[in-house]
């Protein structure tokens, strides 16, 4: 009888395990320069509550929407544009303002309102 339940525990357990390990798979897919990232080396990442990824790097800010990226660099002439292309931070406040660091430039606030 002992036998017979540890049979059929041990049974449950693998069964189980494995239905779990299926359900894990989640597909990945990398997105690189070649798909219009605008430098490999990406020092933060945040997903906005618009459910836009933004991803600091060491030329601009850029914005993945699920299908390409916009690119945010320092436009000398724009005084509204970033402050510096060398970013190293990027999260969203409760208020859903981005607030952005770069290296030497300072801290930048975006307000999509």
């Amino acid at each position: 009888m002992k036998v017979m339940l540890s049979l059929l525990f041990a049974s449950a357990l693998l069964l189980s395990s494995s239905a779990q390990q299926d359900t894990a798979v989640v597909p990945f897919r990398a997105l690189t320069i070649k798909d219009g990232l605008s430098q490999g080396m990406v020092n933060h990442i945040c997903q906005d509550s618009f459910g836009f990824i933004w991803l600091a790097t060491k030329d601009g800010l850029n914005r993945y929407d699920g299908v390409g990226f916009a690119v945010h660099r320092n436009d000398a002439s724009d005084t509204t544009s970033i402050s510096g292309n060398y970013v190293t931070l990027v999260t969203e406040d409760r208020s859903g303002r981005l607030w952005v660091g770069t290296a030497s430039q300072g801290l930048n606030v975006y307000d999509p309102v």
